[in-house]
C-alpha cells in the first residue's frame, strides 16, 4: 500500500493516542467531530490556528494545522514571516481574530465555558448517553436496529465535537501558567505540573465521581468483600454484586451504568469496560484495599518552594495564574470521560449487534467483522448489499491488528517545519498562542530514544522509585491481567485506563510528554511515572521484574 500526502504541506502521523491503525468506522466519525470542534474552539479564543485537517490513510491518522487567514485550499505550512506581518496589519478577518483573543484573555472566557460545561453540556451529554444505553440493540427489528445505528453514529460525531470544542478552555489557562512560571522559576513543566495534584479528581477514581460511595458500601459489607476477593469468575462477581440487596447492589448498578459502556481505548475495535470484567473487578479490589481518590492537594511545601523561586514582583500574578489553571484542570479528563469515550462504547455495542444480525442473515461469517466496515457499508449490508464481503473485512482486520506506527511514515509531503515566530503579534494574542503551543508540546513531545538491552529512559513525570512486575498492555483485554502492585507498560494510556489505576505501582509509556494522560494520573496517585521512552514495550518482557525511577526517568529490567 502506498502512503501519499492528501494535499500540499506536511502531514504528521498521529502517535500520541494510538499505536496501530484504526477502523474505518472510528476514523471517519472521529475526524468529522474533531475537525468541527477544533475549528469552533479555535475561533472562540481567537487562535492564529484556523483548523486541524485530518485524514485517515490505511487506518493511520495524519493531520496538519492550518494557519488562520490562509487561502482556502492552501497547505498547512505557514506563510512567509513578512507576509504574516502584513496580513496582521491589513487583513480585517485577522484583526477581528486578534481582538477576540484579547477579549478571551482579559475576560477569562474559560470560566464561562467551565460553567456551561458543568451546567449544560456535561448533563446533556450524560442524558444522551443513558438514553441510547437504555436501548438493547440486539432485540430490535432490523429496521429499528438500522435507526439505532444511525443514532449512535450521530451521537459519536457530536461527542467528538464536544470533546474538542473544549480543548482551548482547558489548555489556555494551564499553558499560560506554565509559560509564565517556567520563565520566572526556571523549573520544568513536569515540576510545575506537580502543583496540580488533587485538581483532577476524576483522574484518581475508577472513571466516575460515584465511585467513593461504591467503595464505602463494599468496605462496610463483609459478604460483598468476600465475594469480591473470591476466585469466582469476574463476570459472575459483577452480576452477584449487582444482585445484592442494600447499598452494595444499588451502588454497583449505578457504577456499571456510568462505567460499563465506556470504551477502554480510542477506536471502535477497543472493548468497552463490561467486555473486560477482570479489569473492573481488579480495579475495584485495588480501590477497596487502597485509596479511591487522590490524597488531597499538592504538597504545600512544594508550592512554597516554587513560589519562593518566583521574583517577588510577580508572585501575585503567579497566584492568580495558578488559580485559573487549577480551576479548569479537571476538564482534561472530563472531556474524554463524559463525551466521546462513552459514546464510542455505545457505538461499538450497536455495531456488534449489527454484526450479529448480519451473521444471522448469512451476510457475514463472523459478527466481529462488522468492526472493520464503515458506517455506510454497515447500512448497505443491512439492506442486503453484497459488499464488503467477509473476506474483505477479514483482510482489513488483519491489517489493523498486525500493523503499527513502525509501518507508516512519520510524515507525508514536505518535512515538518518548526512553528513560525509570533513576536510580531499584539501582546494578548501572542500570550494566548504561546500558551497553546507550549501546552501542545508538553502533551506530544517525547525525547530521543535512550535504550540498552536492559533499560530505557524517558521523561520523569512523577518522582519516586518502585520495583514490581511489568505488565505489557497492548490490547484493552490486557488490562484484565493487571494485579495489585504491577507496573503498567504501554505505548500510551487514555482516561479510560482509569478503571485499573488503583492497582498500579508505576506507569511507563512509549509516547507522551509532561502533560499527557499518563503523566497526569501518576502525579494524581503519587506513583512513579516515566513517559516518552519510545521503546519500553519492546525492551521490557511481560512479567519481568523492573525498577522504575520516576525521579531520573529510567526503567531497569532486573530479571
Amino acid at each position: 500500500m502506498k502512503f501519499e500526502a492528501p494535499g500540499p504541506g506536511s502531514w504528521e502521523l498521529e502517535t500520541a493516542h494510538t499505536h496501530r491503525p484504526g477502523s474505518r468506522y472510528s476514523s471517519e466519525l472521529f475526524i468529522a467531530g474533531l475537525s468541527a470542534g477544533f475549528t469552533e474552539g479555535a475561533a472562540r479564543y481567537g487562535l492564529m490556528i484556523d483548523a486541524m485537517r485530518a485524514v485517515s490513510i490505511h487506518g493511520f491518522m495524519y493531520s496538519q494545522l492550518v494557519p488562520f487567514g490562509a487561502p482556502a485550499g492552501a497547505s498547512g505550512s505557514p506563510p512567509p514571516l513578512f507576509l504574516m506581518k502584513l496580513m496582521t496589519r491589513l487583513h480585517p478577518g485577522i484583526r477581528r481574530r486578534l481582538n477576540v483573543s484579547k477579549q478571551a484573555l482579559e475576560g477569562k472566557r474559560w470560566r464561562e465555558d467551565l460553567r456551561y460545561w458543568d451546567t449544560v453540556e456535561k448533563p446533556a451529554a450524560i442524558r444522551a448517553h443513558l438514553a441510547l444505553q437504555a436501548v438493547e440493540p440486539s432485540t430490535l427489528p432490523t429496521a429499528e436496529l438500522e435507526t439505532h445505528l444511525v443514532a449512535c453514529r450521530d451521537h459519536l460525531v457530536a461527542m467528538a465535537r464536544l470533546h474538542h470544542l473544549y480543548n482551548v478552555a482547558h489548555i489556555l489557562p494551564v499553558g499560560d501558567f506554565l509559560v509564565h512560571a517556567q520563565r520566572w522559576t526556571g523549573k520544568s513543566a513536569g515540576e510545575l505540573a506537580r502543583l496540580f495534584k488533587g485538581d483532577s479528581p476524576l483522574s484518581a477514581q475508577l472513571a466516575t465521581q460515584e465511585t467513593p460511595a461504591l467503595i464505602q458500601a463494599l468496605r462496610a459489607d463483609a459478604a460483598a468483600r468476600e465475594l469480591l476477593f473470591s476466585n469466582t469468575p469476574a463476570k459472575q462477581v459483577l452480576e452477584q454484586l449487582v444482585a445484592m440487596p442494600g447499598a452494595v447492589g444499588e451502588q454497583m448498578r449505578t457504577y456499571l451504568e456510568w462505567v460499563g459502556y465506556r470504551s477502554l481505548g480510542y477506536d471502535i475495535s477497543d472493548q468497552y469496560a463490561l467486555e473486560v470484567p477482570e479489569a473492573l473487578v481488579h480495579g475495584i479490589q485495588g480501590a477497596v484495599t487502597g485509596r479511591t481518590q487522590t490524597e488531597g492537594a499538592s504538597n504545600p511545601r512544594l508550592l512554597e518552594q516554587v513560589r519562593e523561586a518566583v521574583p517577588e514582583a510577580h508572585r501575585q500574578e503567579f497566584d492568580e495564574l495558578l488559580a485559573e489553571a487549577r480551576l479548569v484542570y479537571r476538564l482534561r479528563d472530563e472531556r474524554n470521560t463524559y463525551s466521546d469515550g462513552w459514546a464510542l462504547g455505545l457505538a461499538r455495542r450497536a455495531v456488534l449487534a449489527v454484526g450479529a444480525r448480519l451473521k444471522e442473515l448469512g451476510r457475514l461469517t463472523d459478527a466481529e467483522l462488522a468492526i472493520d466496515a464503515s458506517h455506510e457499508e454497515l447500512l448497505g449490508l443491512l439492506r442486503a448489499a453484497n459488499h464488503p464481503t467477509s473476506e474483505e473485512l477479514q483482510r482489513r482486520a488483519q491489517w489493523r491488528k498486525t500493523k503499527t506506527h513502525a509501518d507508516a511514515p512519520p510524515w507525508l509531503g514536505a518535512p515538518p517545519s518548526p512553528p513560525p515566530p509570533m513576536d510580531f503579534l499584539p501582546p494578548a494574542a501572542l500570550r494566548v498562542n504561546n500558551a497553546i503551543m507550549f501546552y501542545m508540546q508538553g502533551v506530544f513531545e517525547s525525547p530521543p530514544a535512550q535504550t540498552t538491552e536492559t533499560s530505557v529512559r524517558g521523561l520523569p513525570v512523577s518522582p519516586g522509585i518502585y520495583e514490581g512486575i511489568a505488565r505489557i498492555v497492548k490490547e484493552q483485554t490486557d488490562l484484565g491481567r493487571i494485579e495489585k502492585g504491577d507496573v503498567l507498560v504501554a505505548a500510551t494510556t487514555s482516561p479510560y485506563f482509569n478503571v485499573v489505576l488503583p492497582l498500579l505501582g508505576a506507569i511507563v509509556t512509549d509516547r507522551g510528554g509532561q502533560l499527557c494522560h499518563a503523566a497526569i494520573v501518576t502525579r494524581e496517585y503519587g506513583i512513579p511515572g516515566i513517559v516518552g521512552t519510545r521503546e519500553a514495550t519492546k525492551v521490557v518482557r511481560d512479567g519481568a521484574r523492573v525498577r522504575v525511577n520516576g525521579t531520573t526517568g529510567e526503567l531497569q529490567v532486573l530479571s
